[in-house]
């Protein structure tokens, strides 16, 4: 499993709270498409096929800061 970069680590947070794309995208200052791009990221690097597998993981704190 490859390491999450530091804008990944911030953008699956805020889908386990439940976060549209474009609502992370202004709270980050970027754009949804590229919070969708970091998200394709984020489901490659833990292996996960869809948005729900990464709210799962993050609910159940299985992300941590080395991820």
């Amino acid at each position: 499993m490859r390491e999450l970069s530091a804008r990944e680590r911030e953008i699956a947070p805020l889908v386990g709270r439940g976060l549209t794309n474009k609502e992370i995208g202004k709270e980050l200052f970027v754009s949804s498409k590229t919070v969708e791009q970091h998200l394709s990221h984020d489901y490659e690097k833990l292996a996960l096929t869809n948005r729900r597998g990464l709210r799962d993981h993050v609910q159940r704190g299985i992300l941590t800061q080395g991820n």
